[in-house]
């Protein structure tokens, strides 16, 4: 365990020192490679938060020995708040509405002049770490009352982790729907989508979900998971996978087929500024990263049963997460993809992959107490 926490330590040190160097270089960029490495992270974080909020509201026993690995994803949203910092403080570098009127468009400036109640900086960020707080303190609250429930074992707090669970539900969509409007629909002046949010907690829970299998593996070939856990966990994970491969792709599908129908220059930007240079490959590129090859994979049966090749999967929507939100965010600095952006990326993903790995070397890999564990132990995959 020691070695999951120095290793990524390391590597985000040298991330992030590549990144002051291109910040030195290029500022703006820097910001816009910092807040697209922010935002993979966070969407995996978060996507790690719903997926156990969702299996304790719909007591799915299978996932109770998993639910410590999802849980120590979900545990480092405490850091988004401090992380979220170089994205507040390069604000009018990143967001055309928050830098001077006179770099806009005319079309421009009446955008911002018509959003300027809801866009502007001092609520944008009270907003943002609004959503942070709240994101944390659910995360905080589950995890907390699972411990407990480790120490002094109460039906008690069972039920308050599925009554939170069910509760935060709610709470969850409506505040990354309106982070996701924030955040990345704002990039651009030009551009808006009523689906945007629903696509982006498509994508967040299909890459919580592979980087669950991805820690679901390392833990089972380390000896950490009880013996217990075999092929049918693993097998349950990749059907879940599944369906979150097939529900990005159907979002996706949406959000172009309405944009299509439209026919609006001010949406149909979007697509036009994905549809030049390395972007255009990028565009093609998601559609067999993030659902053909993945989809095809999936079916297979013993695929999903061997906790190796059901990893390799996870790795790879992970990766394609990660292009999927880079494509977001990027393509307004109209200019191509770098090397360098990644280096925020990894520095991040660093920061926290350390960070999770601390959080679950400090309680129990599984809730030893929790009503469910025996027959979650038992699972045997249909």
């Amino acid at each position: 365990m020691r070695r999951a926490i120095l290793v990524p330590l390391v590597a985000a040190g040298v991330a992030l020192a590549l990144g002051l160097i291109q910040f030195g270089v290029d500022p703006k960029r820097a910001l816009f490679a910092y807040a697209a490495g922010f935002d993979v992270a966070l969407t995996i974080a978060l996507g790690a938060l719903l997926f156990v909020m969702i299996a304790r509201t719909t007591r799915a026993r299978w996932f109770v020995v998993l639910e410590r690995l999802t849980g120590a994803i979900a545990a480092t949203l405490p850091l988004f708040p401090l992380l979220f910092l170089p994205v507040a403080l390069g604000l009018r570098r990143l967001y055309p509405w928050a830098g001077p009127p006179g770099d806009l468009d005319p079309d421009g400036r009446a955008w911002a002049a018509h959003a300027h109640a809801w866009l502007n900086v001092p609520f944008f960020l009270v907003r943002s770490y609004a959503y942070l707080l709240v994101w944390s303190a659910l995360a905080i609250l589950l995890r907390r009352r699972s411990i407990r429930n480790d120490d002094r074992p109460s039906e008690t707090y069972v039920r308050r982790q599925r009554f939170a669970s069910a509760a935060g539900l709610p709470i969850m969509a409506l505040t990354l729907t309106f982070a996701g409007f924030d955040w990345i629909m704002s990039l651009n002046t030009r551009w808006s989508s009523d689906i945007l949010g629903v696509y982006v907690f498509a994508g967040a829970f299909a890459g919580a979900i592979g980087a669950t299998a991805v820690v679901a593996c390392l833990a089972f070939r380390a000896g950490i998971l009880p013996s217990e856990v075999r092929a049918d966990h693993f097998h349950a994970l990749g059907r879940v996978l599944l369906v979150a491969v097939i529900f990005w792709a159907y979002i996706a599908f949406c959000q172009f087929l309405l944009v299509w129908i439209a026919d609006l220059g001010r949406e149909s930007s979007f697509y036009a500024d994905r549809g030049y240079g390395s972007w255009s490959w990028a565009s093609a590129a998601l559609f067999f990263l993030h659902f053909a090859v993945p989809f095809l994979l999936l079916l297979s049966r013993p695929l999903k049963r061997s906790p190796l090749s059901l990893a390799v999967v996870g790795a790879w929507l992970v990766c394609a997460h990660a292009l999927d939100v880079y494509w977001l965010v990027l393509p307004p600095l109209h200019a191509g993809m770098r090397w360098l952006d990644l280096a925020s990326l990894v520095g991040v993903t660093g920061v926290c992959a350390a960070f999770g790995a601390w959080r679950f070397s400090a309680a129990s890999p599984v809730p030893i107490h929790d009503p469910a564990l025996g027959e979650s132990l038992r699972y045997e995959s249909p």
